[in-house]
């Protein structure tokens, strides 16, 4: 299956979106993941994450793909694979790029 993976939108969707759709027609792309990034500015709309159904992780074949780093010093847990609900919102605070600095 044709996989298109996308970076970092931070807020630029009526931008990015319109490429995206092109390219999954033109490369005839059955699968379009998302890495992160969709938006800054995490602290100030953390709960507001749980209207897009995302996730940490996501496994396509072999492959491991999150926009976290958590991969590189730790196992990933097994809700990173799953919606993230109201009661995971803390816990992405310890996890590599969303930790304040």
């Amino acid at each position: 299956m044709r996989t298109l993976l996308v970076g970092d939108l931070h807020l630029k969707m009526s931008l990015i979106l319109p490429m995206v759709e092109e390219k999954v027609t033109e490369l005839s792309c059955q699968r379009v993941v998302l890495l992160g990034d969709y938006m800054d500015l995490f602290w100030a709309i953390n709960e507001n994450l749980l209207e897009f159904g995302l996730q940490v992780a996501y496994w396509l074949d072999d492959f491991l793909i999150s926009h976290a780093g958590f991969c590189f010093d730790e196992e990933p847990k097994e809700w990173y694979f799953q919606i993230i609900t109201s009661d995971q919102i803390i816990d992405l605070v310890g996890i590599g790029s969303l930790t304040p600095s």
